[in-house]
């Protein structure tokens, strides 16, 4: 359970780079969106 928690939040920070660095690269601000930049995990 832990690995898993530990595993999205890894995968939670390499999204969050790469949307920053998309949005640096096409010159777009700040997207606005509900959640406030925080992936919840599904629930499976």
């Amino acid at each position: 359970m832990i690995s898993q928690m530990k595993a999205l939040e890894d995968e939670n920070r390499r999204l969050k780079k790469m949307y920053a660095e998309m949005s640096i690269e096409s010159g777009g601000g700040k997207v606005g969106h509900g959640s406030g930049g925080i992936v919840q995990p599904r629930a499976e």
